[in-house]
């Protein structure tokens, strides 16, 4: 197998510069600039990456116990090989026309119970962009995913699982006025093939909503927004069960843009409301929250970047009669480049899951919460402007107060090697 991804690896490099170095050795491959591929307006951006890793925990399940017991398939370690290839395009047309688009494939293969765990994942996008005189804009986009979720087990295989997220916007903010407002409509559609899965997942969520701001400085704006949303599951659930379907109300309020020297990014907060089609076990019908998120880039030299996201949202669930779950989230990344082509990374993350209503399992009854966290670190080498090699390391954790089966901890170290043009 391995032998085989190296060959692809190699071929995959000498197809991308055929014709240059074709009869070079491999010094002189590597001397190869980076090609500028174009048909007329279209530029072309392939890509491929070969990784390889090791993940201690395949099945994300909790230690094996001493005395023989283990949850699921019990703590296994693999070998992971993952072939990612893809290409991106861009055409311009004229100043006021763009149209974008992107296919991925990747596959990744397993040497512990591989019939269980090995997959192939697609993802599809489609964009068009129209900026117009005045101060008139607009987007229509979708975006296809084609995935699995992780196996349980060796019998509870892998869960095959499509996505689709249709949106169309509009902007209007003229050159040299202080307010601007929007527009926004969006289609997403969740569908599992596993019939058990599909009864309790496969929905429908559609959101509308505007959006008003005021240009405070040049490059920064604050404003408010209102969205109206709706979730409909396409299965009834089960008898004792309430219906999730759904219908809610989302105000937020923020600043984008230049928010501070060397700080560029979005900050929000608002209020989410959300009314059940049925009551749920405890009898509400409504709830009710407050909800905030960021995303900020922090650029203190031409060498060091911070990336910040943290986010307080409603989740669907189904965990027993737990419609949704609250999630607190909040991530951190920090890349320096070294000298000698190198650049370092630290990635650290933190999130905090809260069910409302009580379940009860083995026994026990209480209200589910998990904690999870997340640390990492890269090294990347830049080989050529288009080739690169990162080594990583990566550690997951989730500690659930309420019942252990749901505690895992995952080890991942891997290598790769991307070409990207």
């Amino acid at each position: 197998m391995r032998s085989m991804n190296k060959f692809v690896l190699v071929a995959a490099v000498l197809l991308l510069v055929a014709g240059k170095a074709a009869a070079g050795s491999f010094s002189d491959l590597l001397d190869v600039k980076k090609p500028n591929l174009h048909v007329g307006p279209l530029e072309l951006h392939p890509y491929y990456t070969l990784a390889e890793a090791y993940e201690s925990n395949i099945y994300l399940v909790p230690r094996d116990q001493a005395n023989g017991v283990h949850v699921g398939g019990g703590v296994l370690g693999s070998w992971i090989t993952k072939n990612t290839l893809g290409l991106d395009a861009v055409l311009p047309v004229g100043r006021q026309h763009r149209f974008e688009g992107g296919y991925e494939f990747e596959a990744q293969n397993y040497t512990t119970q591989s019939s269980a765990n090995d997959n192939i994942q697609q993802k599809v996008r489609l964009s068009y962009d129209y900026t117009g005189a005045r101060g008139l804009s607009g987007k229509v986009s979708d975006r296809y995913i084609n995935t699995t979720d992780p196996a349980f087990s060796e019998l509870i295989t892998r869960s095959h699982r499509w996505q689709n997220q249709a949106a169309v916007s509009a902007a209007y903010a003229p050159e040299g006025n202080r307010f601007n407002a929007g527009v926004d409509y969006a289609d997403t559609v969740h569908k599992y093939l596993d019939p058990a899965l599909a009864a309790i997942l496969n929905r429908s969520e559609q959101s509308v909503g505007v959006k008003g701001g005021y240009k405070v400085l040049p490059k920064t704006n604050v404003f408010a927004a209102y969205h109206r949303g709706i979730t409909h599951y396409s299965v009834v659930r089960a008898a004792g069960s309430p219906d999730k379907n759904s219908k809610s109300h989302s105000f937020d309020f923020g600043v984008e843009g230049d928010i501070l020297p060397n700080l560029t990014g979005i900050v929000k907060t608002g209020l989410h409301t959300r009314h059940f089609d049925e009551a749920g076990a405890n009898g509400q019908t409504k709830t009710q929250n407050w909800t905030y998120g960021a995303q900020l880039l922090y650029q203190p030299t031409a060498r060091t970047a911070v990336d910040l996201s943290f986010d307080r949202a409603l989740q669907e669930s189904i965990s027993g009669n737990s419609r949704f779950y609250i999630s607190n989230e909040a991530f951190l990344t920090v890349r320096h480049q070294l000298p000698y082509k190198l650049t370092a990374a630290v990635d650290l993350g933190i999130a905090f899951n809260k069910y409302p209503e009580a379940q009860t399992t083995g026994g026990f009854t209480a209200n589910r919460r998990d904690d999870l966290y997340m640390q990492g670190v890269s090294l990347k080498y830049d080989i050529r402007e288009w080739l690169s090699t990162t080594l990583g390391y990566n550690h997951r954790e989730r500690n659930s107060i309420f019942t252990g089966q749901y505690n895992y901890e995952d080890h991942v170290t891997s290598l790769a090697l991307a070409v990207k043009l």
